[in-house]
């Protein structure tokens, strides 16, 4: 494909992302359970960082993005998503979900042309969101969450590996898998983040110096904006209990180290001999730490919290990184 050809390609996804944000705008006023409306205002801050995404990826290719606005098919999606959710939350479920189907036909689409690796892995990154708004979307409907009474019984609620199980409220935590949003699943997907741009930044070729810098910026932004949360959130409450007081400190120290050497990067020129291996320094350290959390330290954490708690930590933590996203990172 030439440069023209992936440029409009990605128009056509931001366009799609657009209209996706304003139907489930008009869907969120239809929803009135709390874990629905939640889960489904998620996925709309998922639209809205998609189309800034694909505005990146087209200005890596030197030309400006479009200022979108509402075509054809855009009237179409947001006229249908209003005409289904005049029954409510069950009504706006269905019209999204139709919506869900357009939207991943289309990346789907664009997910298998031929494309260079930085756009590839870019779609390939929206494309796997909008996978999982379907996944729960055509779920919910199926077990007809908006039934459910919030405060009666308890569910059980897988973490991402479905080996171990934890009792929640129902209505507070009714996602399994990769849906859930407790605390460990919230640190996990962050960690899957970065490791995504060490690999991007591990198989860009050496000649895409603007790319590399690009990319190291997502980095530093990524990394620095979850440890900076994750110490306020997780770290802290942590230190409080003797067991956890040891590995904590460690985990600490590991995240000064890291910031050490992200600044040492920063400095570097982004061509210089020492730059790459220095990358690889710091992407043994990241890994090394996230072995570690992963295992030992959120097998304490799961002895010292209780469910209350690791379910508050993960919300609390959701909403520190999209405040810290949408204005800043001293905000978080």
């Amino acid at each position: 494909m030439n440069k023209k050809e992936i440029i409009d390609k990605l128009i056509s996804l931001m366009q799609t992302d657009f209209d996706a944000a304003r139907s489930y705008e008009q869907a969120l006023d239809q929803i009135d359970e709390p874990e629905i409306h939640r889960q489904i205002a998620e996925f709309h801050s998922d639209h809205e960082r998609h189309i800034k995404n694909l505005s990146d990826r087209i200005l890596d290719l030197g030309e400006a993005p479009p200022q979108l606005i509402r075509d054809l098919k855009g009237f179409f999606i947001e006229g249908f998503t209003v005409l289904r959710s005049v029954t409510g939350t069950e009504g706006a479920l269905r019209a999204l979900e139709s919506n869900e189907k357009l939207i991943n036909r289309n990346y789907q689409e664009v997910a298998d042309l031929d494309m260079p690796l930085i756009i590839k892995n870019q779609v390939k990154l929206n494309f796997n969101d909008e996978k999982k708004h379907l996944q729960y979307i055509s779920q919910a409907i199926v077990d007809r969450l908006w039934e459910r009474v919030p405060g009666k019984g308890a569910q059980e609620s897988h973490h991402s590996n479905e080996t171990e199980t934890i009792e929640v409220v129902a209505g507070e935590s009714l996602s399994k898998g990769e849906r859930s949003k407790n605390i460990f699943d919230q640190l996990k997907a962050d960690h899957a983040i970065v490791i995504n741009i060490f690999d991007q930044l591990k198989n860009l070729p050496e000649t895409e110096k603007r790319f590399r810098q690009r990319l190291f910026s997502s980095l530093q932004k990524e990394l620095l904006m979850h440890m900076k949360i994750e110490e306020k959130i997780f770290y802290q409450a942590l230190t409080k209990n003797e067991i956890a007081y040891g590995e904590t400190l460690k985990a600490f120290e590991e995240h000064h180290a890291a910031q050490f050497l992200l600044d040492e990067l920063d400095q570097k020129p982004i061509d210089a001999d020492a730059w790459y291996p220095q990358l690889s320094v710091l992407r043994d350290l990241i890994e090394h730490h996230i072995k570690v959390e992963e295992s030992r330290i959120f097998e304490i954490a799961k002895n010292i919290l209780s469910t209350q708690q690791i379910n508050d930590m993960g919300s609390i933590f959701f909403n520190s990184r999209e405040r810290a996203e949408r204005i800043g990172l001293a905000a978080a």
